[in-house]
């Protein structure tokens, strides 16, 4: 699974272009099209989309830009970016780099990230493979602020994580 599409606002807005309801249909839909696992993850910075690298065509360009000309009313600027292996990575590391962004800008892309993941949801080794990696990339490319914050994230992560769901066959 990798970041085959990006949404991002025109004009280098941010915002949600999508309510945490029109996520939901837009994972619902990828199912339907793909018969696939996928991620949607929904920031300001615009939607990622994680599909298998076979579901990364023209074709399904074209068939999302007709979901989205029905769904999203803002202005935004589709790209398939499955030609660039790290392109996901390197957008964090963006985030994470960025000195005109403010603390609460890399902030909330992580606490976002990190919520809408669900990794028992999905094909588990390409969650936990997406997991792994953006926490790699915070450790690698972090400052000592985002790094306290990733420690303080993953621990109440784990605070959460219900066994009885971890136990289920």
């Amino acid at each position: 699974m990798l970041c085959g599409f990006t949404i991002k606002p025109a004009l280098g807005k941010k915002k949600l272009l999508l309510s945490r309801q029109g996520q939901e249909n837009l994972s619902h839909w990828l199912w339907k099209t793909t018969q696939d696992h996928s991620f949607v993850f929904n920031t300001t910075q615009g939607l990622y989309l994680f599909l298998p690298k076979e579901h990364c065509t023209v074709s399904m360009k074209k068939q999302l830009e007709d979901y989205l000309q029905g769904n999203i009313s803002e202005d935004y600027i589709l790209y398939n970016c499955s030609v660039e292996p790290h392109y996901f990575m390197n957008e964090v590391e963006r985030v994470l780099q960025d000195e005109k962004a403010s603390t609460f800008s890399w902030k909330n892309f992580m606490n976002s990230f990190l919520v809408q993941l669900d990794p028992f949801v999905g094909d588990s080794n390409s969650i936990a493979y997406l997991f792994k990696s953006f926490v790699g990339i915070i450790k690698l490319k972090g400052n000592e602020a985002q790094l306290d914050y990733l420690k303080h994230k993953m621990n109440v992560l784990r605070e959460r994580v219900d066994l009885g769901r971890l136990l289920e066959v």
